[in-house]
């Protein structure tokens, strides 16, 4: 199924109809997001009052509601009328299996259970219901789930009979119901599918040659080839029904239908050679010579593709990617079943995960061989023999390939470097580039050779770039991410899609330093005279190569656009908390605490519900109080703390508000708790603990329609005891996602020069507003980035690499200056911010993920913001669609619609070109070979 974004704000003329808030979640390298986490204690159901069911409606039990999909996706009532009762009677009348309250006032129905909802511990579900306090109607986040008999069992009855007689369906033996935990009683492999039944678990297992299958929470499917561990429980615990066959049950909550699956040869016959494990990757590729991505990927495409081209090692990764090498760099072996997406050309293989690659050997015979008569220490050994006999061919060739290069230009490999728009790694663009028919290697080497230049890089199989030095900025990545022919097409690599191909010449090295940054200044004309600060949404998840370096280039950049802080995105990956110590460390010693940063706890993936994960805020809080670098109200002189959710943490206490009483404020320093709660604002007042509200929606318009005040004004109503309001602004958003992976795939509307209009509605709102926060600086799976591309990414370089957004930055300033002082600045210097998507809304493509949903709530047009200091005029082109306008001083907001070809601004005055501005590497078309609904900006001159 396509995601929907969660509880989408409905908006009839400018009255507002308020769902459950909590909107969309972030998607970033976190491990997290590819493991099925679930409580690790969990608890066992509480007594629940008896209550008046339709005939044969039964409870299920307490649900998650936290991902991209609701659990249920029909909202039928959503006031104070709310019981198990009403809302159960409203979803049989409506005629559909699943019902269930939420969140004290909400009732969900549906035919099927949502792909990322999961059973979680009942103690979640503990709000009393709006219309009967001495029901449960689910929580926040939660919902209190119910189906009918057709699809749940009744609690007398057993399942032997039953799971017996599916067993001939399913082609495996009913074993039993089995405890499971978080080692996995089956640790083979993990299949997370939303329509999963027993026959598809059981034919998966069996066609990965293991001898169990079992089925868990309704959509989870895991494989081993023995039960390790585990007490078989009563068959009445795997009771929760199966996401793809009501009539079937899938386990229960870590509780796991286990059936018998005999090992097929289809796996083997699909391709002769044996995985040698699931291996952690990053963004220095444990298999970097060669990648690409195949919709239609199989283990078998990838591995004859890397043996086509002589590598003795394939991986795959995250269902649609690619990877060869003749050995692994680096990369810790980690557990089959976090390589469990399913791949993109065979829904019954899997194709590694979330930055999880499966490695195979591309000779079948030796890999055979040694997983059938070998002890793992032995298949080792065979493997690194395997590996390095196989090489010895392709190495050969490779170094005398290199050899040649270095004897005729002096230049020899570098590596595979990251580019980005600003600073450019290499900074002068060779004469001749981009050569479309005849780019080499050696043609490049030669000209920034004539140039004195030490280093020389090709990039997108055309582009020749050199410099006296790599930018500082710019990251050294896996060779594999250089992966385009140059344009000669004689089979070398020119770099990549802002992926530079470098190479170095000693003799020609003048021993110049290339800088990150110098440091910046905050103009004084950016302060602001009431205390209004403006922050930006950072996600640490999508900063693991962060130097600090990088981190004071990024801040550089922000500071020198008015923007007060970071506030950073943290989760629960191990390596962010040293990643944010060199973030305060580099803002107090190399910026003179002149940028400022604070925490927005990630909720999505974070520990609430116990005193630990509280404890681990507290002490986060507590290390960074007094550091010069912390972010404070300019008012109260308070730490500022935020969050991203968490109306329903309870960190063990009786009750949210307790619960985040404990967490920020008892026994803690003075705090300005600001937390992005979603939930309706009318609720806000069951938190006393906090001291205002973070609007996080507020940026973008969650409708077909501009972007208005209409949301902030309805929090404010709420709100208005509170100190402190701080509301948000974004530049776009566009998720695209398919179900082999998160299964988000969006739009929100981005039309109406909304960047520009949400911040004209900022301005002219200030009296109301404390502070604004940029969403956001770097979050590339979302789209709504202003900072420059990372190599982080969340699988998102489809839509993000060449997409650069930094024209918007560069606007930001304008308007942050206009809200800190209540009036707009003069325009001193002509610039141009130009942006529009790639391709047409409704032209076709081949991609296998569809159009995003929403996708007809956008325009075709280029969309374009002039700051002229002079009254003049404009030629706005998108290809042959060019219009022409007379512009003012000042601010001008203009369009046209889009076309194939490049695009372009002529300013002209008073006869005189000021400016032509055509940017390089953009053109727009009819025929894009994946949907790209994310935009390209650009500014200029």
């Amino acid at each position: 199924m396509i995601a929907q974004p969660i509880s989408l704000l409905l908006f009839l003329g400018s009255a507002l109809a308020f769902g459950q808030g909590h909107q969309h979640r972030h998607h970033r390298r976190a491990t997290s997001y590819n493991r099925l986490e679930r409580d690790s204690n969990p608890t066992s159901p509480a007594k629940r009052a008896a209550i008046s069911l339709p005939s044969g409606w039964a409870y299920v039990g307490c649900w998650s509601d936290l991902g991209s999909a609701r659990t249920l996706s029909k909202q039928v009532l959503n006031d104070n009328t709310v019981s198990v009762n009403s809302c159960i009677a409203a979803c049989e009348k409506a005629g559909y299996i699943y019902g269930g309250p939420e969140y004290n006032h909400e009732c969900w129905c549906g035919n099927s259970l949502g792909s990322q909802s999961k059973s979680i511990p009942e103690s979640t579900c503990n709000m009393k219901c709006a219309a009967d306090s001495s029901q449960i109607c689910g929580a926040g986040n939660a919902i209190s789930l119910y189906a009918k008999s057709s699809v749940t069992q009744s609690a007398t009855s057993t399942t032997t009979t039953s799971a017996q007689s599916t067993s001939t369906q399913v082609g495996g033996t009913y074993v039993g119901c089995y405890v499971d935990s978080s080692t996995r009683l089956l640790n083979g492999a993990a299949i997370t599918a939303s329509t999963l039944t027993i026959s598809q678990c059981v034919s998966r297992c069996g066609a990965m040659g293991f001898s169990f299958a079992g089925a868990e929470a309704g959509k989870e499917c895991y494989c081993g080839n023995s039960i390790s561990g585990g007490s078989k429980v009563a068959d009445t615990q795997c009771s929760t029904v199966c996401a793809g066959d009501a009539n079937q049950k899938c386990g229960g909550g870590w509780r796991l239908s286990v059936y018998t699956s005999s090992p097929s040869s289809s796996q083997t016959s699909r391709y002769n050679n044996v995985p040698l494990g699931c291996y952690a990757d990053s963004s220095n590729r444990v298999l970097g010579s060669f990648t690409t991505k195949m919709s239609n990927l199989t283990p078998q495409l990838c591995v004859d593709k890397c043996s086509s081209l002589n590598y003795a090692l394939a991986g795959v990764e995250a269902g649609i990617e690619c990877y060869c090498a003749n050995a692994l760099n680096g990369g810790s072996k980690v557990s089959d079943t976090e390589c469990s997406y399913l791949c993109g050309g065979d829904s019954d293989q899997t194709c590694g995960g979330n930055w999880r690659l499966r490695v195979y050997n591309t000779n079948p015979q030796t890999a055979t061989s040694t997983s059938a008569t070998s002890t793992s220490s032995s298949s080792a050994s065979s493997t690194s023999t395997t590996a390095s006999t196989s090489t010895s061919t392709s190495a050969t060739s490779t170094s005398t390939s290199s050899a040649a290069t270095s004897t005729a230009s002096g230049y020899v490999s570098y590596g595979c470097y990251s580019d980005q728009n600003s600073p450019r790694s290499l900074p002068t663009q060779a004469s001749g580039s981009p050569d479309l028919t005849s780019q080499t290697v050696a043609a490049c080497n030669a000209k920034c050779a004539a140039l004195g230049k030490p280093y020389a890089g090709t990039q997108a199989g055309t582009e020749c770039w050199c410099g006296d030095c790599v930018n500082a900025i710019s990251q050294k990545v896996g060779d594999g991410e250089c992966n385009l022919e140059c344009s000669k097409k004689n089979g070398e690599m020119c770099g990549g899609s802002w992926r530079l191909s470098v190479q170095y010449n000693k003799d020609l090295d003048k021993g110049i330093s290339c800088a990150a940054s110098t440091n910046p200044t905050l103009p004084s004309d950016y302060t602001s005279p009431d205390g209004k600060l403006v922050v930006a949404h950072f996600m640490v998840g999508n900063a693991y190569s962060f130097t600090k370096d990088t981190w004071k280039y990024e801040m550089g950049l922000a500071l020198e656009q008015g923007i007060d802080a970071f506030a950073l995105n943290l989760g629960s990956d191990w390596w962010q908390e040293p990643r944010i110590q060199d973030a305060y460390d580099v803002a107090r010693d190399q910026l003179q605490s002149k940028f400022k940063l604070f925490f927005s706890f990630d909720i999505t993936v974070m520990d609430c519900w116990s005193q630990a994960g509280a404890d681990r805020m507290r002490s986060l809080i507590n290390k960074y109080a007094n550091h010069a670098a912390q972010l404070r109200d300019t008012k109260t002189n308070k730490i500022i703390v935020s969050t991203f959710g968490g109306e329903a943490c309870t960190f063990g206490r009786g009750s949210p508000n307790a619960g985040w009483n404990y967490a920020i404020k008892e026994n803690m320093p003075p705090t300005l708790f600001l937390p992005s709660f979603f939930s309706d604002p009318i609720y806000l007042g069951n938190f006393p603990c906090t001291d205002g509200d973070f609007h996080w929606n507020g940026g973008w318009t969650l409708g077909n329609f501009p972007v208005n005040w209409d949301a902030d004004a309805r929090h404010k109503q709420y709100t208005a005891s509170k100190p402190q309001y701080m509301t948000s602004v974004s530049p776009w958003f566009f998720t695209h996602y398919g179900p082999n992976s998160w299964n988000k795939n969006w739009i929100y509307r981005g039309d109406d020069h909304h960047y520009a209009r949400r911040w004209e509605d900022l301005v002219a709102h200030r009296s109301e507003v404390d502070i604004v926060q940029i969403v956001t600086w770097n979050d590339y799976g979302e789209s709504s980035y202003i900072g420059p591309i990372g190599v982080d990414q969340p699988n998102s370089q489809q839509w993000v690499n060449g997409f650069d957004h930094q024209g918007w930055l560069s606007m930001t300033g304008y308007y942050v200056k206009a809200f800190k002082q209540g009036q707009y600045p003069a325009v001193t210097a002509d610039k141009v911010v130009l942006w529009t998507r790639p391709h047409g809304k409704d032209d076709g493509s081949g991609d296998y993920v569809p159009r995003p949903t929403n996708y007809i709530w956008t325009t075709d047009n280029l969309w374009c913001v002039l700051f002229a200091k002079e009254a003049g005029t404009l030629q706005l082109c998108s290809g042959s669609s060019c219009a022409t306008f007379q512009v003012s001083s000042g601010v001008n907001k203009l369009k046209v619609a889009s076309a194939p070809g490049k695009i372009s601004a002529k300013l002209t005055r008073n006869g005189a070109e000021v400016f032509n501005f055509s940017p390089a590497g953009f053109s727009y078309t009819n025929s894009p070979s994946n949907y790209n609904f994310n935009a390209f900006v650009a500014a200029g001159p």
